[in-house]
Formats: structure tokens, sequence, C-alpha cells
């Protein structure tokens, strides 16, 4: 609950908490509930079947290099070798009762020596990214995929965890390359219309595709469509069935221009990718690239969508190390969709006119309208008029 405080009439106002997103070097970076730095990147989110808590599942602190400098001699070079195994690469894991936050930490609920301890005690250290996890009503049991990598990115899989509650501890299933074609950067996305869960990666760096998972969400069953090669991909789907996908180009840590796609087809086994460009309209997407989309509902009940995206090397003087966090609600109008620039707005009324200056932060224009007053004929498939929102994942964030 936001903390009351008084006006000059001495009636109680509540403090409405904002979302400023970590656009530049002199940013305030998100914290916990303990004043620690909040290092979850790459992220997704799960909103619990079982308690409803958010969980904010993402890879702990990031560094330029996985091994750092070699030391010459044998001996200390073994000893190296064991430090870096057990202080490298995880999965970390915040809870909050909403968006809003305050975020709590978890702990680290996937790290090295439960990916050794399947792949061998001498393998490693490994790369984690891009960890996804949602829940099998089949299995009851909540399934990881993460993208698995070795320090040069040769090994190219996908590892598979799971675990039967939100905050772990994950239990390491198996590495695999879906499909048997190499992996890259990755996501999943859980259909709120059917319950289907799908994959979609980066193969080998050559193109886009998507998978369905099977039913126990532990492996992939075929490739079902293909488009040109892009990473940090985030699929969501409007209230009319209508699918989209933000996601971005190749430029390593380096942010770039966003894409933006529309099915023009209604589902992802033929999903005829219509490109929307770049909703920011700016160069480098205020430094952002994509991990994660929400739908959200707001005070009044209306949905809406938030960008989750990474600020990799542009949110402090430390470069990687300093990485931060972007989150915007996306504006869809009668003919476009677009994501504004905004230095902190409430997902309690995510398109009023939010003064920067105020409020309680989770970290750190014109009025748009909500899903349910805007008609996207011209962006759904089909040509569907869209005046309702969504009944599956629009859970309230606040």
């Amino acid at each position: 609950m936001p903390p009351l405080v008084l006006n000059h009439s001495s009636r109680p106002v509540v403090e409405v908490p904002l979302i400023r997103s970590c656009f530049r070097e002199n940013c305030v970076h998100w914290t916990d509930t303990q004043g620690q730095r909040i290092e979850a990147h790459g992220a997704g989110l799960l909103q619990s079947p079982l308690d409803h808590r958010w969980y904010w599942y993402g890879e702990s602190e990031k560094y330029a290099n996985l091994w750092g400098s070699w030391p010459l001699n044998e001996s200390a070079r073994h000893e190296r070798r064991a430090a870096v195994r057990q202080a490298a690469p995880g999965v970390n894991l915040y809870s909050a009762g909403s968006l809003e936050g305050p975020w709590r930490f978890e702990g680290r609920v996937l790290s090295q020596w439960m990916i050794r301890a399947r792949l061998g005690q001498n393998s490693g250290p490994w790369i984690v990214e891009r960890p996804k996890v949602i829940f099998c009503a089949r299995t009851s049991q909540f399934v990881m995929w993460f993208h698995l990598d070795d320090s040069e990115y040769h090994f190219r899989r996908v590892g598979v965890a799971t675990s039967s509650g939100p905050a772990g501890p994950f239990r390491f299933v198996h590495a695999l390359q879906p499909d048997g074609l190499p992996s890259l950067d990755m996501s999943l996305f859980h259909d709120p219309g059917d319950g289907v869960g799908y994959f979609v990666r980066s193969v080998n760096n050559s193109y886009m595709g998507i998978s369905r998972l099977s039913a126990d969400m532990l492996n992939t069953t075929g490739i079902i469509s293909t488009y040109s090669v892009l990473e940090g991909m985030a699929i969501f789907r409007l209230a009319n069935g209508t699918y989209y996908m933000i996601t971005s180009h190749l430029t390593g840590w380096d942010p770039n221009p966003l894409v933006l796609l529309r099915a023009a087809g209604s589902t992802l086994d033929n999903p005829l990718w219509v490109n929307m460009g770049n909703p920011t309209g700016h160069q480098t997407s205020f430094n952002s690239q994509p991990t994660f989309v929400v739908e959200c509902r707001d005070v009044s009940g209306d949905a809406f969508f938030v960008y989750l995206a990474d600020n990799w090397i542009h949110a402090g003087p430390r470069g990687l190390k300093d990485a931060g966090y972007i989150w915007l609600p996306f504006s869809f109008g009668d003919q476009s969709v677009s994501l504004p620039k905004k230095w902190g707005w409430s997902m309690r009324n995510p398109f009023a006119n939010n003064a920067p200056s105020h409020g309680r932060t989770q970290g750190g224009g014109a009025r748009n309208r909500s899903m349910r007053h805007v008609n996207t004929a011209g962006l759904a498939a089909g040509g569907v008029r869209v005046t309702e929102p969504s009944n599956s994942h629009g859970d309230s964030c606040v």
C-alpha cells in the first residue's frame, strides 16, 4: 500500500507510485525491499495462478567478460576457473503483490551448480540468458526456458528447468537444440486464448523460428513459421486474437531501432507478419532492447500492454555492469501503435500526463487512450474492431 501524505488542506492523499525507466547513464537504478539493486535482466514475468503474486525472473548481474583475465600460473588458473563457475550467471527472482512493487528478492532460483549437476561438474561456466517461465496446467509445474551457451556462444542450446512452485528452486531437466536446430536469443509465449505455449528464437542467427511446445512444455514439436533474423522477441495478443511481436535487430549490446510486427494471419502457423516499423520513433529506441510484454488492467479495468526492456550499456558509467530497465505502456491509436517516452508514469492510469518529479518511484505528452476506447480496425487481423480488453491475462497490475 502506498504511503499516505497530507496536502495543504490536511486531507490524506495516496502517493501514486511511478515507473521511472532508466533511459540514460544518470538514472536512478531500481532497488528491492532491502535497498539492493535489482539484478534481473532479460526478464520474464509471470503472475502465479497459485498465489496471484507477480514473479520477475531475470539474469543475475551482468559481466562484460565471463572469465576475466587469466592468471599465468596453472594452479591459480584452476582456482580461477572454480571461482568463476561458482559466481557465474544464474537466474534471480523477485516477487511483488503488484507490478508497481516493492520487489522482494526471493534468491537465485537457478545456479551454475544445478546445470553442472546434469552436464558435468567440470563443464562451464555457462552463459544463462533470457529466462522465461510459464505454468503448465497439465503437469502443475512451473517451466523455465533460457538461452544456455558457452563463453564463445558456440553451444547454442536452451536449458529447461521445472519447479512445483513459482519461487523455485528449479530443477534443471535438460539442454537441447529445439527441433534439432542451433538456438540463440529466445523467448516463450503462453497464448491467453487457448493456453498453448510457443517458443520463438533466433535459429543460428540465420532466421527467426516459432515452434509449439509439447503438452508438458518441456520440448518443441517442430517449427511452424519463420521470419527474417531478429532477436529480443516478445509476442503478445489482443482481445480480438491479433498477434503482435516487438523485437530488435542484431547489433550486440548496442541498441537499435525496434521492429513491431503485426500478424495479418489468424494463427502463429501462418502469421503473415506486417512490419509496422519502430514504435518509439527513436534511432536507438531510447537505448532499449525488448525482453517481454505484460498485459495489465488499470484501476478502471481497461486493458493495456507494458513493454519491458533492458538498457544494456547506457544506464551507468560501468556499461554492461550497470544495465538498467525500461518499462513503457504501448499506446494504440486508430491506425498506429506507439511507444512514447515517459519519464514517470503510473500503472493505475498509464496514459495520464504523469509528472516525472512527483510520486514514489519503482526504481528510479499527450493523453492516449486505453484499449477499451480505441478503434483498432486498421491494426487487427481481418479488420476486427477491438472494443473490449482481453479477459485472459489482463489481471490488475496494481
